[in-house]
Order: structure tokens, then C-alpha cells, then sequence
């Protein structure tokens, strides 16, 4: 989804590879933002950005990410705390 085109990436994330690229590598440093067994940050950042732009419900995200519910529910607010980090 993200890295297939920046067009993909606007109408999916609404924001092109290079500023997504930049958000994880900030999120990665500075929000403390860490690779699991199972997910990428990059992954965990497009889910959360998914569901903003779109205002997905957790059923379409487990859909369109082939994860358990509970799982978009823990790196959506583990990525959330991560955005939280940058404030200031």
C-alpha cells in the first residue's frame, strides 16, 4: 500500500513515501517507536494513518491489514503515544 506509489500512498495515508518515510523515521527516534517480533513501525504507522484519513471502523482495518483486531487496537495506541512524544 505504502510503498507501491505515491499516489497509492496519498489516497491510502494522505501523505506521499518520502513524508511517510520521514514521520516513521521521526516516530523510530523520537517517539521511541519500535520494529515487534510481528509488525514494523512502518506497518504500525499505516495502520494509524489509515485510520485517521479514512475513519476506518477496527473490522475493515483487520481486512485490509490481515491482523487480529486486538492487534490494531494495541499498535494503534502505541503509535498514538509515540505522535504523543513529538508534541513539543
Amino acid at each position: 500500500m505504502v510503498y507501491a506509489s505515491d499516489v497509492r500512498c496519498i489516497n491510502s495515508l494522505r501523505m506521499d513515501r518520502h513524508t511517510f518515510s520521514i514521520l516513521c523515521s521521526m516516530l523510530h527516534t523520537s517517539g521511541k517507536l519500535r520494529d515487534t517480533r510481528n509488525v514494523a513501525v512502518d506497518e504500525m504507522v499505516a495502520m494509524f494513518l489509515h485510520i485517521l484519513a479514512h475513519h476506518e471502523k477496527n473490522i475493515i482495518i483487520q481486512d485490509r491489514f490481515l491482523r487480529y483486531g486486538e492487534t490494531i487496537s494495541r499498535y494503534f495506541n502505541t503509535v498514538l503515544r509515540a505522535v504523543l512524544c513529538l508534541q513539543g
